[in-house]
């Protein structure tokens, strides 16, 4: 199924709760039979001085305990390593666990394609889907290269000559992305053409080799890119969405304008351990449901320039099932071994 199908569909599907929540607001409300007394964990697999997802962890964990949702001891728990497969491993491991939630991303789904872990997200029970990131091609405003069309001509030409950063490693979305657009532009990118450099400490390691003049071109959200963008040091030239994204990437052109069929994005989740009750599952959702709605959310969406895509635990279980397919056919097609497919 197609992400905007399941987006639609998840549309639908929250409009047919709100329509309930209104219905059923005349009658007595049924008692919560489940909330966290015990200390949350709020899971990630980063460290605690990386940026997007730290915040974002910080954000919920300040407003669950503020709403009286949780226990005022909760905390964001920290686990690095494996390109996440440790906080996985480690949140499948407390199944029935109410009190454990994680904040995920494309790994969730990738890690196990690519054979890095045996944990797939059937292992997790789906919570929801919060929010997408575009992807953006970003260049030093030095740079000869000064627009996409220059890119895309480059790599037509002489493939060898630009060298991408593509974040922290193989099958990211940032590389995907990547092997996207210079499959269109006709290098081989089974054979080794294209150039990527992958950075330990990701984009912050990666905007300062472009800016030294070790890479060409740097493939991330635009988040850490856009202070270098105020700044007058970094140029974005393309974004791999569907249609032009708003705010400050209104007059950035999509690869589709230019005949690439690069479309993909980076989402943010949030899963729990198998086992999880009806109950604590209904907490979860109305407790999300309730959190993308806050003033908090919403300024954190618009000051990172995120995509709001918020679906609730069924929704999410049929996104985190598709995006399984539609990284495996990807991984396939661009020639990266995919594990069990």
């Amino acid at each position: 199924m197609a992400i905007g199908s399941i987006f639609t569909a998840a549309r639908r599907s929250a409009y047919a709760v709100a329509i309930g929540l209104v219905a059923g607001a005349a009658m007595p409300a049924l008692a919560q039979d489940w909330k966290p007394e015990k200390r949350v964990e709020i899971v990630l697999g980063t460290n605690a001085a990386e940026g997007g997802l730290n915040r974002n962890a910080r954000l919920i964990l300040d407003w669950l305990t503020k709403a009286g949702k949780i226990p005022s001891n909760s905390i964001v728990l920290n686990k690095p390593g494996g390109g996440h497969a440790l906080a996985l491993t480690y949140t499948a491991g407390h199944v029935g666990s109410g009190e454990i939630i994680q904040l995920v991303n494309t790994p969730l789904i990738t890690n196990n394609l690519l054979g890095r872990s045996p944990i797939t997200y059937r292992d997790f029970t789906p919570i929801a889907l919060l929010y997408d990131e575009n992807v953006i091609f970003s260049v030093p405003t030095s740079s000869s290269i000064s627009s996409a069309q220059d890119l895309l001509d480059r790599l037509k030409t002489d493939p060898a000559s630009v060298v991408f950063s593509t974040a922290t490693g193989l099958g990211t979305v940032q590389h995907i992305a990547t092997l996207m657009l210079a499959r269109d532009a006709g290098v081989d990118v089974k054979g080794g053409q294209l150039k990527t450099v992958n950075f330990s400490n990701g984009n912050s390691e990666a905007i300062t080799a472009a800016l030294g003049g070790r890479i060409d071109v740097v493939v991330s959200s635009p988040q850490p890119i856009l202070p270098f963008v105020e700044s007058g040091d970094m140029k974005i030239i393309a974004v791999s969405s569907a249609e032009r994204a708003g705010g400050v990437l209104a007059d950035v052109p999509t690869w589709k304008e230019l005949g690439i069929d690069s479309e993909i994005y980076a989402w943010r989740g949030i899963v729990a351990p198998k086992g999880l009750t009806e109950e604590q599952i209904r907490f979860w959702d109305t407790t999300f449901a309730d959190l993308v709605e806050t003033p908090e959310w919403k300024a954190e969406v618009e000051r990172s320039d995120l995509n709001e895509r918020y679906l609730d635990s069924e929704a999410a279980a049929r996104f985190y099932a598709a995006e399984n397919e539609r990284y495996a056919a990807i991984y396939k097609e661009l020639g990266l071994n995919v594990a069990g497919h």
